[in-house]
């Protein structure tokens, strides 16, 4: 009996048992490859993470000696005087109506006024071609128009320098955010809304509970904030503000290992995680 076929079938089982096998192991070997690197990035970003929460408690807890101090010697400086937080802007969006435009080019009016290159229709002008253009995505740095003089009046309110930069109290929100953060907005926002008498008031306010030994801060709770719009009449514009204790700003934070990034989504105290290839 010829035993050559039987050790050809044989040798074919084997070296297609080890082929499978291969290409197996090959895949294994990929896949869990790809595992650590989604690891690796995914670790990068959340150490990144934890830097940041590491650095705002440092800078929390200074500030909170820092006010303590003044406290102890009475010295008052309104927390809206810091207007580069984001919280403390205008935030314009698709949604902005007919009230928070007209905000804007008081903004603009009262922080402009004097320019070289202001006129007295500059905010219109600008209001104009700004706000058809927040029905899609847009950076306020990317925005030109075609008028020369007010695209050179754009840049310079950018820009800022010799006068404030327009993007410390203007920032693009997302649809469905609210205008204003009532409790960190700056004083020439709330005047560009509410006007100067009521903004003084609540400034006044707030220095008052500053004072007051029994609260722990200045800025009015929303009870107090909703009854001092009603005193000045002024009541319907409390649908513009966001009461919220803290700004749901949205964070990425980026972990990066080989080719492979991995993007985490900071907002409202949730995390998304997201990957993709280096670009």
């Amino acid at each position: 009996m010829n035993a050559l076929p039987f050790v050809v079938i044989f040798i074919t089982i084997i070296a297609l048992t080890w082929s499978s096998l291969s290409v197996h192991l090959t895949n294994t070997q990929i896949t869990s490859k790809g595992f650590i690197s989604h690891m690796l990035a995914f670790n990068d970003a959340r150490s990144k993470i934890e830097e940041l929460l590491y650095q705002d408690q440092t800078k929390e807890k200074k500030e909170e000696e820092s006010e303590a101090n003044d406290r102890s010697e009475k010295v008052y400086k309104s927390p809206r005087l810091n207007f580069h937080k984001e919280s403390s802007k205008l935030f314009l969006s698709k949604d902005s109506d007919k009230e928070i435009k007209k905000a804007f080019e008081s903004l603009i009016d009262q922080l402009y006024l004097g320019a070289p290159f202001y006129e007295k229709r500059l905010a219109e002008r600008i209001s104009e071609v700004l706000f058809p253009l927040l029905h899609r995505p847009i950076e306020l740095h990317t925005v030109t128009f075609e008028e020369d003089d007010l695209d050179e009046a754009w840049y310079q309110m950018l820009k800022g320098g010799a006068f404030p930069s327009l993007s410390d109290y203007v920032a693009l929100g997302k649809p469905g955010q609210l205008p204003l953060y009532a409790r960190y907005a700056s004083i020439p926002v709330l005047e560009a809304l509410l006007g100067a008498s009521i903004t003084h008031d609540l400034l006044q306010s707030e220095e008052e509970r500053y004072y007051n030994e029994t609260t722990k801060q200045s800025l009015l709770p929303e009870t107090e904030f909703t009854t001092l719009l009603s005193k000045h009449n002024l009541s319907q514009l409390k649908k513009y503000f966001d009461f919220s204790a803290s700004p749901k700003v949205e964070q990425v934070i980026e972990g990066h290992e080989g080719e492979l990034v991995v993007a985490i989504k900071l907002q409202a105290g949730q995390e998304n995680v997201e990957s993709r290839p280096q670009p």
